[in-house]
């Protein structure tokens, strides 16, 4: 409103557990192997790389319970310094 910069940053997230699951009819395999290609590449040019989790993917119901596999993997893939 006041045409002024400001200390705002933005944060975009690199993927989405829905994404990959219902939008894309992934598996949880092939989740996994965009998932570290895309962290992989956040890697080489030293990104944050922010992705959306939603609670309701920790539940067994409507088809989630193999998917916290997928989450694991992401943070071991993403906390690992090396590929």
């Amino acid at each position: 409103i006041n045409n002024e910069t400001t200390h705002l940053r933005n944060h975009p997230f690199m993927f989405m557990d829905v994404t990959f699951k219902n939008y894309l009819g992934y598996t949880v395999q092939q989740s996994k192997e965009e998932a570290k290609q895309i962290i992989s590449q956040c890697k080489q040019v030293d990104g944050e790389c922010i992705f959306i989790w939603h609670n309701s993917s920790f539940s067994v119901l409507d088809g989630w319970s193999s998917w916290t596999d997928l989450h694991d993997f992401i943070l071991q893939n993403a906390l690992n310094s090396t590929d």
